[in-house]
């Protein structure tokens, strides 16, 4: 038999409806009309749809969905689904390209088909249904009716029924949310309060040093800009002397006649030559064969003096001196407005005067320097290096190099592509300068990121006595299950997931971190008892999957048959890197953690920031932790 369910769910309300009842083996189709607070929520981005069916043997069948409108989503159930009598709860989930876009809850009985299989209608039913068909219309008209009116009585007293149920649940659930509000309420208050004296301490201390530092800074920060900027005045005057004494000096040295023009001659700017009687002074500097003319200008020289002809021609003097019995007028530099030597060393002397005095202007009275040495810039400066040289020794000493120092500070700078010689040696040593948490390495388009300093030392059956930081990938792995089926048999230890699917992590992070990842003694579970972890051993390890307490701090689903420590072990703190950005916990990446839920599940930190946990066959992120000296 076909049986369609409509149920109208909102993503930001809760919704109220009658839990379906359906039969066991019967054809169910679910159809879910879903709004976004009241409105009808948009599918068009939606590229998957599923309903992840946990029936009451905690056995999870998902169903595939499709569109069947703008907001509608259809489901057709099999009879695996519906296999198992009881309450079935249901979740729709949609994903489009970038992941899960919402999730929506419901939940449905199960009754087992009162006819099973094989079903035969014995000879007493076989005459009733011959009196009802030979009966007619009659009959089946009274049947009708009475089934009319058995309907209505049902249908008022179900209404009676749910108006009960839901004043019932609604009081039962306010009294437990009272309760379970004043409980977190009182431990909040408490944990705040501690909190508070504690960062109220830290934070006196730390700003005192913050203080002095900062004011060291300063001075010497000041100190240092007026001397760089005095010294960039002083060379920028030196440097202007040097060039107008350089300019003064060569147009001395090239304002004098060479030679009768040859066009082998290569002429500097200024040089005078003659030629078939007349004058000419050089424009440019690197002048070969390139010939005066005799009648005008030319780009390469200037008609200084034009030959006269027997005393007749156009030219009788130039600047009051006359042509020579050749007809030649012989000028000087002093003829032509040029400088002469004793010129040019007169202004190259000023200059080099000018320039001393705008290197006074510009550097400032030497005497008003807060320094000791009061005559010389260079000394001055070597003594403000000097007295902050002091005065960083004299504060190194107020922050402590070591594993609790550092663990106090998040930073978050770029450490580079590889682990340095340097980077090594202040891990080994123990004093972790230059590094604090969540400074990382980029390595093969992965952030390693430091999640810890000395987070195992002293810890295991055979203690770990190196120094070592501990360090969590930003982003997972890959995507793997925890085990073939759904089963925690054996707990982590056993899990297909740490005897062959971390095979790859380890083989990419000693890749990255050649010969520096550290092999320690932790203890991990290994037995379970009833769906929870009963047993746990010691196991040397490199590379694990992290538990709930060193990502959130606490246990949120891990369960244990006694004392519920066999989860968390020797991870049984917090890492700092989670303490100190809580948005680390959560990449928007789905990943595993080790701890065993029940007899199916583990627990994993969900990609849409909450604590979660999944039945053991799902592929989700390996996201794991690992240390390095």
């Amino acid at each position: 038999m076909q049986n369609t369910f409509t149920i109208d769910a909102d993503i930001k309300k809760t919704s109220y409806f009658n839990e379906p009842t359906v039969t066991s083996n019967d054809d169910i189709t679910f159809v879910v009309n879903i709004s976004d607070d009241g409105q009808a929520f948009d599918l068009a981005s939606v590229t998957t749809m599923s309903l992840a069916n946990t029936k009451p043997d905690k056995d999870v069948v998902v169903t595939s969905g499709a569109k069947s409108g703008t907001n509608q989503v259809t489901f057709v159930l099999g009879t695996n689904e519906t296999a198992v009598s009881g309450t079935v709860n249901a979740v729709v989930q949609l994903y489009d390209a970038d992941g899960r876009v919402s999730t929506l809850s419901f939940s449905y009985v199960v009754k087992s088909d009162p006819t099973g299989s094989g079903y035969v209608p014995s000879t007493d039913e076989q005459t009733l249904i011959e009196v009802v068909l030979n009966d007619g219309p009659l009959r089946i008209q009274e049947a009708i009716d009475a089934g009319i009116y058995a309907n209505l009585q049902g249908d008022y007293a179900l209404a009676q029924g749910d108006i009960a149920f839901v004043e019932s649940a609604n009081l039962s659930t306010l009294k437990t949310d009272v309760q379970t509000a004043t409980d977190s309420a009182n431990t909040a208050t408490d944990n705040a309060n501690s909190a508070a004296t504690n960062a109220n301490e830290k934070g006196n201390t730390a700003e005192v040093q913050g203080d002095v530092a900062e004011g060291q800074g300063i001075f010497a920060q000041t100190e240092g800009d007026k001397v760089a900027q005095k010294l960039s005045e002083v060379d920028t005057a030196i440097t202007t002397t040097e060039i107008a004494t350089t300019n003064a000096q060569n147009v001395a040295d090239n304002t004098q006649f060479v030679e009768a023009y040859n066009s082998l001659t290569t002429y500097s700017k200024n040089n005078f030559v003659s030629l078939n009687g007349s004058s000419f002074m050089s424009l440019q500097g690197g002048n070969t064969g390139n010939a005066p003319n005799p009648n005008e200008d030319t780009l390469y020289w200037a008609l200084i003096a034009k030959k006269g002809v027997d005393g007749t021609g156009s030219v009788s003097t130039v600047n009051a001196i006359s042509p020579n019995i050749d007809g030649n007028v012989i000028l000087d530099a002093n003829d032509v407005g040029a400088e002469t030597p004793t010129g040019a060393q007169i202004k190259a002397d000023s200059a080099e005067t000018n320039a001393a005095t705008y290197t006074d202007t510009k550097a400032g009275d030497l005497t008003t320097l807060t320094t000791t040495n009061k005559t010389n810039l260079v000394a001055a400066v070597n003594e403000n290096e000097n007295t902050l040289a002091v005065h960083q020794a004299d504060y190194a000493n107020k922050f402590p190099d070591n594993s609790g120092a550092h663990n106090s500070i998040y930073r978050g700078e770029y450490l580079g592509t590889s682990l340095t010689l340097i980077q090594q040696t202040a891990i080994s040593s123990g004093t972790f300068e230059g590094l604090y948490i969540g400074d990382y390495w980029t390595i093969g388009e992965i952030n390693y990121r430091i999640a810890g300093f000395n987070y195992f030392r002293n810890v295991g059956d055979t203690a770990l006595t190196a120094n070592h930081v501990t360090i969590v990938p930003d982003t997972i792995l890959y995507n793997v299950r925890m085990n073939a089926t759904n089963v925690t048999t054996g707990g982590y230890v056993s899990s297909e997931m740490r005897t062959t699917n971390l095979a790859s992590a380890i083989t990419t992070i000693e890749t990255a971190f050649p010969s520096r990842v550290i092999q320690h003694r932790q203890l991990l579970t290994n037995a379970t008892t009833d769906g929870k972890a009963s047993g746990w051993s010691w196991y040397a390890s490199k590379v694990e999957l992290m538990n709930e307490v060193m990502v959130y701090g606490s246990v949120a689903w891990g369960e244990a048959t006694y004392n519920s420590g066999y989860n968390v072990g020797t991870g049984n703190g917090r890492l700092p890197l989670f303490a100190h950005r809580q948005d680390m916990v959560n990449t928007r990446q789905s990943y595993w953690l080790r701890d065993v839920v029940s007899a199916t599940f583990f627990a994993f930190a969900y990609g849409n920031g909450y604590a979660g946990n999944l039945s053991a066959s799902n592929a989700y992120g390996v996201r794991p932790a690992f240390s390095i000296s």
